[in-house]
């Protein structure tokens, strides 16, 4: 009783697969038709049929190639409507062109056009994907995107009723579509793509599409016998998609043609063909975002624009149009169970199957038809970008829409995507000028250096520490962030106690242009003039040596390698200069005072103690266990730890006054660094639990100044906390 249910199942699931299969070929199909029917239209319209069936074995191995190589194997690749408006502007302009259009270079040359453009976007999106470029397309600015996929709405309806007109609508004027006799031509096609369109997304259904396509047939073919019109007179009146050549779809003598090509008339489209490979590079990564959003998984989007190239150069090879994924036919056979190479596999059968049986099915088809598709898709893009995002996007960003559409219609799609390029352009600069490119700003009174001190000169430096500006950056410098900063400064230097030092940190800047330098040979300038010392620190090897080539020899700043030895720097600066207190050396009385007094008198308990270390020699070792803290009396100290690689990074230094272990005793933790000692040095040794029985009040002493300094050091976090917005 339970195989039945499983055999319906599975009797279920073969019929949807079917049927996915064969809306997916035939969809592909009349897709790439439609296409060829778009590029190959006004004094091309007689090679539509060699033009056709190049699109369709383009199709079939764009769509093998595109089974087996994008990182989700399910995708579907085929020629696309943006990439195939583009390609006819520029075949239209080679039919324009005296020498093609005058002699029996014509087809020749178009057929070397549209043989190249496979190629060229192939290769350009192969090496985006290779250099991961493509990350690159991802900021161009959602309105400019918005303003090509409208543009290329319009540019589809356009080719629409051109097809539908038999003539192409430019020469006759946009002024043609208002007179009466020929709203028969036209008006049935367009508006059977609008309500294909408007019951999509009124259902959400994608079978609506291909459906329609049926009943367009019907309808046609019903009309025909009613007026007792035959197929012969439909195709003299140029209702039919035919007649076609004799010898077939393909052409047999394309490599001679291809020497009779005008190739320096195809050199003057390359702008086309860098458009085409740029629309292609930003259609692959809107698709497989949108594959990633709607699958729910993680895409390699490096391999797709690799998998795109590579499927471009494999349609090129069979003489096919640009393309790349079809995002709703993928989702489609996705939710219908057809994964894997089986959906890529099922659109190239598509088209596969309609060459095969060739001229004699295509004639049979209305030019109509295949108006109305490309229609669907014209309107649907209009739609989306001029009636559903009129409420997301902002003024300014709808205007943009609009700018580029308009540009488009009265100037061409190569003017409105050269004036996208700009607009986006000009509106990352914009958008990244606002950033502020200071990530902090501190002073030296509350970020120290990982110099270890003792008391009394923590104490000079967070009274004194605010002669040092610390300006931390971060980003990108060019001339609206430069400016910026330049003004900070200028902020800084302008108050009535300026600061004695700048250190400005470019440890998190990855790169800087020509006005970002000359801005920071200003700022020199500027804290020149009010005898201001300025620091540079952080910056990497490139960063340097574009700063110094630029910057003359009393223009340029000090050079710090990080930011923790500009710090130090300053400190010891201070410090030295201080009335009383040279550099390493500790001017309080405090714990350690106490105790060598202690010591000195013979009365101290076994818990306290002196250690004499030499140059080199450990005190602590990373990972030990220990519950000694320790006071530097005299000499250097510095902390390492050990890298992955095996080599030992310096992460502190200690100079006299400074407690050292403190954090390890009160944790219970293991030693995270080696603590070994730079030269000769004396040291307190105290066991605080050994301390607390034999002398609490020292024990008590020892606490307090534990507490003071990791109060201390809390306090100075807490306020680099807030000065860092966290």
């Amino acid at each position: 009783m339970r195989a039945k249910p499983a055999l319906n199942g599975f009797i279920g699931t073969a019929l949807q697969s079917a049927v996915a299969v064969v809306v997916i070929g035939a969809t592909s199909a009349a897709f790439a038709i439609s296409f060829a029917a778009i590029v190959y239209r006004g004094p091309l319209e007689p090679y539509l049929g060699h033009g056709i069936g190049l699109a369709l074995l383009g199709a079939v191995f764009m769509g093998l190639a595109g089974s087996v190589l994008f990182s989700y194997r399910g995708t579907i690749c085929q020629p696309q409507d943006v990439t195939a408006i583009l390609l006819a502007g520029a075949a239209a302009s080679l039919a324009a062109g005296s020498r093609a259009a005058s002699g029996d270079t014509l087809w020749p040359t178009v057929l070397g056009l549209i043989i190249v453009a496979p190629f060229v976007t192939g290769t350009l999106t192969y090496l985006a994907g290779r250099l991961r470029a493509g990350d690159l397309a991802r900021v161009i600015p959602f309105p400019v995107t918005g303003g090509f996929l409208a543009a290329s709405g319009y540019m589809l309806l356009f080719g629409a009723l051109s097809m539908s007109l038999g003539s192409e609508l430019s020469d006759r004027g946009l002024v043609a579509l208002a007179d009466p006799e020929l709203f028969g031509d036209w008006v049935p096609w367009v508006a059977a793509g609008a309500a294909m369109m408007a019951i999509t997304r009124a259902t959400g259904s994608s079978m609506v599409m291909p459906l329609g396509l049926v009943v367009i047939l019907v309808v046609f073919y019903g009309g025909l016998a009613l007026s007792g019109t035959g197929l012969a007179a439909a195709q003299a009146a140029g209702l039919m998609l035919g007649p076609f050549h004799a010898e077939g779809l393909l052409p047999t003598d394309a490599p001679a043609l291809l020497v009779r090509a005008d190739w320096a008339l195809i050199a003057t489209q390359a702008p086309t063909l860098v458009a085409i490979a740029g629309l292609t590079i930003l259609g692959t990564l809107l698709n497989s975002t949108g594959t990633e959003m709607a699958l729910e998984r993680d895409l390699d989007i490096a391999q797709d624009l690799r998998a795109t190239g590579l499927a471009n150069v494999a349609g090129g090879l069979g003489g096919g149009l640009s393309g790349f994924q079809l995002l709703g036919a993928t989702l489609f056979a996705t939710r219908v169970g057809l994964t894997g190479p089986a959906a890529g596999i099922a659109a190239a059968a598509g088209s596969a199957i309609v060459l095969v049986f060739g001229s004699d099915l295509l004639e049979l088809l209305p030019r109509g038809l295949f108006a109305a598709l490309v229609s669907f898709l014209g309107l649907n893009l209009l739609f989306d970008w001029l009636w559903d995002e009129r409420r997301r996007l902002s003024p300014g960003d709808y205007a943009i829409v609009w700018l580029i559409l308009l540009v488009a219609a009265f100037a061409g799609f190569i003017v409105a995507f050269a004036l996208g390029v700009m607009v986006a352009a000009l509106v990352f600069i914009l958008s990244y000028s606002r950033l502020d490119v200071l990530r902090m700003r501190s002073t030296a009174a509350e970020r120290r250096s990982r110099v270890e001190r003792g008391d009394d000169a923590l104490r000079l430096l967070a009274r004194e520490g605010s002669a040092a500006v610390i300006l931390e950056l971060n980003g990108y410098l060019f001339f609206g962030t430069a400016d910026r900063l330049a003004r900070r400064v200028g902020d800084e230097l302008s108050v009535s106690d300026p600061p004695a030092r700048i250190i400005v940190d470019f440890s998190r800047v990855h790169g800087l242009d020509a006005s970002a330098v000359f801005a920071l040979i200003k700022i020199g300038k500027l804290c020149r003039r009010q005898n201001v010392t300025l620091v540079f620190s952080g910056m990497s090897e490139e960063l340097r040596a574009t700063y110094l080539r630029r910057a003359g020899p009393d223009e340029k700043a000090r050079i710090a390698e990080a930011l923790d030895d500009a710090l130090e720097d300053f400190e010891e600066t201070l410090l030295g200069g201080a009335d009383g207190l040279p550099p390493g050396e500790d001017g309080a009385g405090g714990l350690a005072a106490t105790l060598t007094a202690a010591l000195d008198r013979g009365d101290a308990p076994d818990a306290l103690s002196r250690v004499t270390l030499a140059p080199g020699e450990v005190l602590l070792a990373e990972g030990s266990n220990s519950d000694d803290a320790f006071i530097l009396l005299s000499g250097n100290l510095r902390a390492e730890i050990a890298t992955d690689e095996g080599e030992r990074l310096r992460v502190a230094r200690f100079q006299p006054g400074a407690l050292i272990g403190e954090i390890a005793y009160f944790a219970g933790s293991p030693r995270t660094a080696t603590i070994l000692a730079e030269t000769e040095s004396e040291l307190l040794c105290i066991v605080p639990g050994a301390l607390a029985e034999a002398a609490p009040e020292l024990a008590d002493l020892f606490h307090r100044t534990a507490a003071t300094h990791l109060a201390r050091r809390l306090g100075r976090t807490t306020r680099l906390l807030r000065e860092a917005g966290i």
